[in-house]
């Protein structure tokens, strides 16, 4: 401390003049702070966002490419079960023809 005199006056204005620079500091010190940790938040948020999005995105083109492929397996069941139902009916009836032809029926 500077010598300031006995003074009670000196030290209490010396006290004084240093908190307020102390108090000031602090201050600046605490906006650097916040702005910085705002800026953080931001950049975090945004990040979270785009990893959202193209997480959403691929989830979409994932369930289309699921959707589209059972659509074709059962399209495909569909049409080997119809031929295979028309095959028998086919036979069956050719069987009841030739039946009905030498008079079993």
């Amino acid at each position: 401390m500077p010598n300031l005199g006995s003074t009670t006056r000196g030290t209490i204005e010396y006290l004084y003049r240093k908190n307020r620079q102390s108090t000031k500091n602090l201050y600046k010190k605490n906006r650097e702070s916040t702005k910085n940790l705002y800026k953080k938040n931001r950049e975090s948020t945004k990040n979270l966002y785009r990893q959202n999005r193209e997480s959403t995105t691929n989830l979409y083109r994932k369930n289309r490419e699921s959707t589209k492929n059972l659509f074709r397996k059962n399209l495909k069941e569909s049409r080997i079960s119809t031929k295979n139902l028309y095959r028998k009916n086919l036979k069956e009836s050719n069987i009841k023809n030739l039946q009905t032809e030498h008079g079993q029926g």
